[in-house]
């Protein structure tokens, strides 16, 4: 990137939009990470999750592989930091500061294991947890962070059953909770430019301290509190010592191991959902394994400072883009901000009412919850997406997945839901999804052009490939479609067709790869093209559902031979440039008239009678013994065949101008195999056998050419076909 001084300026006004946006998610994150320690240790959160929103953030801008993407901490990362608390604490009830270093130790883990996903590029498995596992975890996740935010918002103090502490719940800090889950909620339709939940905090602070100027803080919840500002590696890791001796006498390693890796694949999960998305809005291509490296340095670096988890997030990078920030130095601005706020600012944000977070972070957790799952259950209710197989499994495992986060943890819930994915995996799909492999030099539309733009198609058909699909298209088949699409991608393919005729159904994980891709191919010059899909298609809504057909024109085809058509159309208006279809080809340019000298040509044309015809006219009829060819000069015909019963003729091809067609009538005395219809108003010359007859016997020499030339191009015809044929087995 070029700096210069409006750069600059864009990339910091960037930067500070998105520390507005961060400053509420810092807070409200660090809060749930530390819940299970009870609100006494509230500060202590919300300073873990800004020194991570500080520290994970720099390095995962300067580090990473998408520039301009912002990194921060995320619901789920600090529901899973509070699972692994809870599980020690409930190993030795007490020991506080050994619970928080081994959630430290936890992310320390975790960063190191995204750190060699990047280093042995194997950040395109990460991709492989089937989707309905992520909307189960993220449902789940939504459920537990309203479940903890509960007792703040009615105003209830720590300890004992829910249910029971309810009739002593305080109305005024009620209306704190709703004011800022009001303005939250719809803050964002009155005020573009200042993210949702800063107004939201701004309004319900505002509330609470008007409530209290008139009745007293006595019916008003708490605030957060003194906030210790320490410096790096000082707020946990300093109970080592313990942690160790904690893991050592609970002998808990498997389960350190496997938070550990959830945590991983969590954060790299979430960073790169959060990358496409991020590149679908900046028209950028995120390096995904230097992402993952990058995210795990910082998952470090918060770790050792006594921070918790970071991924990448969507909306402040969001924000950062619209307000001008496009590079590194946008994140740089972002944490340096921060920091400034909570050095200085502390005093301010320990006023902050309990409640106002607590609505907050019920808003979040509204918005957490999966769309495609609510749709999905929604589509339940009817039979028919009942009956389809990758709706029945989606929303079992998703049911699955949030049960069980609920009911137990996320890590398990992870597990669980993979492992039943893989079940029902193993249950659907038994070969490979792709069936074979097409080449447009080859294979072909039936559209036929004139000598120029075929021999073009010869040379350069190889730009356009075909991909055959089969089967169920499932999360486990991603892997291996993924990996040959790329492979077509970087075999100079400009226009790649995944035909998904004999394709029986597509869960979401498949389709939102789908539209990823297309996105991503299409920075890199390749059009990802979509044939056999219609509204009555199999994977019509799944594909919808995944946005494959957002801002996408000309992305999916009725059939092959329309996208074969639409793709060699532009391959040759990219290298030929576009038809003129009012301007008529003149004669000399036909293949058949190769090898005459003007003076020749004169006294074929002389041979000639020139047609017009109106759309729909039929230029040639099945089944008559008239004996005639054609030389089409303008306008376009299609070849049908007539069926039996009464039903419509079927299309066998359509031929543009500058091609021949009825000289097969010219070498035997049997009836028209085929109708001709202009398919739209058309000019063409005649050549009647009669006239062919006379031109032999007074110009034997122009006879012997044209007849040469057509023997030429039944050649070439015949060659083509079996070529087809010889691809096709």
């Amino acid at each position: 990137m070029q700096w210069n001084r409006v750069a600059l300026s864009n990339e910091g006004l960037g930067g500070l939009a998105a520390t507005i946006v961060s400053i509420p998610a810092a807070m409200g994150y660090g809060i749930i990470a530390f819940s299970p320690l009870g609100p006494e240790y509230a500060a202590q959160g919300i300073s873990a999750g800004f020194l991570s929103a500080i520290l994970g953030g720099l390095l995962s801008s300067l580090l990473g592989g998408a520039p301009g993407m912002l990194s921060g901490p995320k619901a789920p990362l600090a529901i899973l930091f509070a699972t692994v608390i809870a599980h020690y604490l409930a190993l030795i009830p007490g020991a506080a500061g050994a619970a928080v270093a081994m959630a430290l130790i936890t992310v320390l883990l975790a960063g190191v294991l995204q750190v060699l996903f990047g280093l042995f590029r194997i950040g395109n498995l990460v991709t492989w947890i089937p989707f309905p596992v992520i909307a189960g975890f993220l449902n789940g996740t939504a459920v537990l962070i309203v479940i903890g935010q509960l007792r703040p918002l009615l105003g209830l103090p720590p300890g004992g059953a829910l249910l029971d502490a309810v009739g002593r719940a305080q109305p005024l800090t009620i209306v704190v909770a709703l004011v800022t889950i009001v303005v939250t909620w719809h803050a964002g339709r009155w005020i573009r430019r200042v993210h949702a939940s800063f107004i939201g905090l701004l309004a319900g602070t505002a509330s609470y301290y008007g409530l209290a100027a008139l009745f007293g803080r006595d019916g008003l919840g708490p605030c957060i509190g003194a906030i210790a500002v320490r410096a790096p590696n000082a707020l946990g890791l300093a109970d080592i010592g313990a942690a160790w001796q904690l893991l050592g006498s609970t002998g808990s390693l498997s389960f350190l191991l496997m938070a550990a890796l959830s945590l991983a694949l969590l954060s790299a999960l979430d960073s790169l959902m959060s990358a496409a998305t991020y590149d679908s809005l900046s028209h950028t291509r995120t390096d995904v394994n230097r992402e993952l490296a990058g995210q795990g340095l910082a998952n470090i670096a918060a770790a050792l400072a006594g921070g918790i988890a970071s991924a990448g997030g969507v909306a402040a990078s969001a924000i950062s883009y619209q307000a001008g920030g496009r590079g590194r130095l946008s994140g740089v601005v972002k944490s340096v901000a921060l920091l400034a706020v909570f050095v200085l600012l502390s005093g301010l944000v320990e006023r902050i009412p309990e409640a106002v977070l607590a609505g907050i972070l019920l808003v979040i957790a509204l918005r957490l919850f999966d769309p495609w799952s609510i749709r999905l259950y929604a589509s339940l209710l009817s039979s028919a997406s009942f009956t389809r197989p990758d709706r029945w499994q989606g929303a079992l495992i998703t049911t699955l997945v949030m049960l069980v986060a609920v009911c137990s943890n996320l890590i398990l819930a992870v597990g669980t839901g993979v492992a039943a994915a893989i079940v029902l995996l193993l249950g659907s799909m038994s070969k490979s999804t792709v069936r074979r492999r097409l080449s447009g030099q080859h294979s072909r539309s039936n559209h036929i052009r004139n000598d120029a733009r075929t021999a073009c198609l010869n040379r350069h058909g190889a730009r356009i490939q075909i991909l055959e699909l089969e089967g169920a298209l499932f999360f486990g088949s991603t892997g291996h479609l993924s990996k040959t699409i790329d492979a077509c991608a970087a075999d100079a393919c400009h226009y790649l067709i995944l035909d998904l005729r004999r394709v029986r159904n597509m869960d979401i994980s498949c389709a939102r790869v789908l539209a990823q891709m297309r996105v991503q191919l299409a920075g890199d010059g390749t059009a990802l093209l979509l044939s056999h899909v219609h509204a009555a298609s199999p994977a019509w809504d799944t594909l919808a559902e995944a946005g494959f057909f957002h801002g996408a024109a000309a992305s999916h085809f009725n059939d092959t031979d329309s996208a074969l058509q639409y793709a060699e159309d532009a391959l040759l208006d990219s290298l030929l440039g576009s038809v003129d279809d009012e301007c008529a080809v003149p004669l000399a340019d036909f293949g058949l008239m190769q090898g005459l000298t003007e003076q020749q040509l004169a006294l074929f044309s002389q041979s000639l009678r020139q047609l017009d015809f109106a759309r729909g006219d039929i230029v040639v009829r099945q089944g008559e013994h008239e004996r005639a060819m054609y030389f089409l000069l303008r306008g376009t015909v299609d070849v049908t065949l007539n069926q039996a019963h009464g039903q419509p003729a079927f299309r066998l091809r359509t031929m543009a101008s500058g091609t021949v067609f009825g000289e097969i009538s010219m070498l035997q005395a049997e009836p028209r195999s085929a109708n001709v219809v202009a398919a739209t108003a058309l000019q063409c010359y005649s050549l009647s056998l009669a006239e062919a007859a006379r031109l032999q016997a007074e110009h034997p020499e122009i006879s012997v050419i044209v007849m040469s030339n057509l023997a030429r191009l039944l050649a070439e015809r015949l060659r083509y076909a079996l070529n087809t044929i010889a691809e096709l087995q």
